[in-house]
């Protein structure tokens, strides 16, 4: 791979990284949590959003709240992101896709649906944040465990289909020759991306500091020190773990080498381009109004 093609291939990863989160971002908290607010509450009085992190929506006060309603609003954002994971899942098996569309797509499925359900699972799992609410009703009843089990299932298999689909169309598309080769190919080239991503994600959640709403880990062990309780269970490796082993299940199976390296074409990156910069025009002016 040349230097232009890596780069290349690089910057690509990185933008459609953009754009996945933004528009992960989007369903969650406004064709989710806040439509939801806006038909069973008294829609929202306020939002919070980062351009590489997370966001958050504030209900108005409202007395049509019902003890039903809440719980379609809290989960909404989860059910319509993971929603779109899953068409995301059925289209990657269309045969007339690129390797690269393909890939692209796999990624959408992978990333919405095992952030939703990572998320379902240690939301459930600590009682905080969209699945709280319900949790504590389940836990209330003596079925706690429900609250984080189905979603942890889930997010496992989800995690291996993904991560299958996500690195056989790595494969054909970079026309990868050997198991070792395709590995140094995708720590080079999205494993590069998504380091710079996260490294763009933590410099700008320390910048913003009016962000209420910090990671579900982070907020249990805050909790857990202010009762001078124990430590809670980090379900979080849990779910990396599982994440994990079926990356590496994936990258242990049989490689085609017969594939051939091609480029992306030129329809592609421009329809990732262009959808990166509505993306941010988006972001841009939400935060701005926010």
């Amino acid at each position: 791979m040349s230097k232009k093609a890596w780069l290349g291939a690089v910057v690509l990863f990185f933008v459609w990284g953009f754009v996945m989160h933004t528009t992960g971002l989007l369903l969650h908290e406004f064709g989710g949590h806040a439509l939801a607010s806006r038909i069973f509450g008294c829609g929202i009085d306020g939002y919070k959003l980062t351009f590489f992190g997370h966001g958050q929506v504030h209900y108005a006060p409202c007395t049509r709240w019902t003890s039903s309603t809440i719980l379609v609003a809290d989960w909404a954002g989860l059910a319509l992101t993971a929603g779109a994971g899953l068409v995301a899942a059925v289209v990657v098996r269309r045969p007339r896709l690129s390797p690269m569309a393909r890939l692209l797509v796999a990624l959408v499925a992978f990333f919405f649906l095992l952030g939703q359900l990572g998320y379902a699972t240690s939301g459930g799992f600590h009682d905080l944040y969209d699945p709280g609410r319900t949790a504590r009703r389940l836990g209330a009843r003596g079925l706690h465990v429900l609250a984080w089990l189905p979603a942890l299932v889930a997010y496992a298999a989800a995690s291996f289909f993904g991560a299958r689909a996500a690195v056989d169309a790595f494969r054909e598309h970079f026309g990868t020759r050997t198991r070792l080769h395709g590995l140094r190919q995708l720590a080079s080239t999205l494993g590069v991306a998504g380091v710079l991503y996260f490294a763009a994600f933590r410099i700008e959640w320390q910048l913003r500091r009016d962000m209420e709403m910090r990671g579900v880990a982070a907020e249990a062990e805050r909790i857990a020190v202010a009762r001078h309780g124990p430590k809670p269970f980090p379900i979080e490796h849990v779910l990396l773990a599982v994440a994990v082993v079926a990356v590496i299940y994936a990258l242990a199976r049989p490689v085609n080498a017969a594939a051939q390296a091609s480029a992306p074409s030129r329809r592609l990156r421009t329809v990732v381009a262009t959808s990166a910069a509505i993306c941010f025009v988006t972001l841009a002016l939400l935060i701005a109004r926010a």
